[in-house]
C-alpha cells in the first residue's frame, strides 16, 4: 500500500497551500472560541471572519472535515474550552479511511494537527513509521487526541511511540522560548482572570511561530 501524503499546517500555511493547490482532503480543526463568538456576531472579536476565507476555498477540494475542539489535555470546561473528545477523533478516522493527499491543519500546526495526522497515519501503518509525519522541532501532539487514538486502533504502542517523540520536543521548548513566554505574558494588561488561558494561548503561538520562523526561515508545511 502506498503511503498517504499527509501535510501538516497552520491555518495561514493551509490557506496559502489551498490557494495555489485546492487538489487536497482538508481536515480543518478550528477553535471553539470561534464557533461561539461566529454565532453571536461579535465584529470586534478575534475570530470573527477568521475563516472565511478557508471556507471560499473548500468547495474547491477534494472533501473536508471541519471540527471544532480546542488544544487542551485535560477537562478545560470551567474556561470555556472543548476538549478532543473520542467521537471527534472516530469521526476523523472514519473521514479519512481510503483518502490520500491530507492536509491537516489547527490554529498554529504544532499541537491538535500533528496529533490527527499521526492518528491518520497510524490507521494505515506503524507507529513507529507514522511518527515519520511529524517534526521534533515543531509538532507537539496533543495528548487527549493520541489517547483517543490509541484507543480506537486498539493499539498502545501509539501513545507511547508519540511520548517518546515529545521527550525530543521539550528540548526545543527549554530555556529562552519559556523566558520569552512568561515575559510577554507578564506584560499583557487583563481586566479579569476569565482572559487569563485566551492571553497565554495567544502569547505562546506569537512566540513559538517567531521561534519557528527563525529556526527554519519559513515554517516547515
Amino acid at each position: 500500500m502506498t503511503n498517504p501524503e499527509i501535510r501538516i499546517c497552520s491555518y495561514e500555511e493551509a490557506v496559502a497551500v489551498l490557494k495555489k493547490d485546492p487538489d487536497w482532503n482538508v481536515l480543518s480543526i478550528r477553535d471553539t472560541f470561534a464557533l461561539l463568538q461566529e454565532s453571536v456576531n461579535d465584529n470586534n472579536s478575534f475570530w470573527c471572519g477568521r475563516y472565511s476565507t478557508l471556507d471560499n476555498i473548500l468547495p474547491l477540494c477534494r472533501s473536508s472535515l471541519v471540527l471544532y475542539f480546542d488544544d487542551v489535555s485535560w477537562d478545560y470546561q470551567s474556561f470555556g474550552c472543548t476538549p478532543p473528545s473520542e467521537e471527534n477523533v472516530r469521526e476523523i478516522l472514519r473521514w479519512s479511511q481510503g483518502k490520500n493527499r491530507i492536509l491537516v491543519h489547527c490554529t498554529a500546526g504544532i499541537s491538535r494537527s500533528s496529533a490527527s495526522a499521526y492518528i491518520i497515519a497510524c490507521s494505515r501503518m506503524e507507529p513507529q513509521k507514522a511518527i515519520g509525519y511529524l517534526f521534533s522541532d515543531r509538532h507537539y501532539p496533543n495528548d487527549l487526541i493520541v489517547d483517543h487514538g490509541a484507543k480506537l486502533l486498539d493499539n498502545r504502542e501509539i501513545a507511547m511511540v508519540a511520548d517518546k517523540f515529545k521527550g525530543r520536543h521539550i528540548k526545543f521548548l527549554e530555556g529562552q522560548v519559556y523566558q520569552e513566554i512568561r515575559h510577554a505574558h507578564l506584560k499583557k494588561k487583563r481586566k479579569n482572570n476569565k482572559t487569563f488561558l485566551l492571553d497565554t494561548l495567544e502569547v505562546l503561538e506569537d512566540v513559538l511561530l517567531e521561534k519557528l520562523e527563525e529556526k527554519e526561515g519559513k515554517p516547515n508545511g
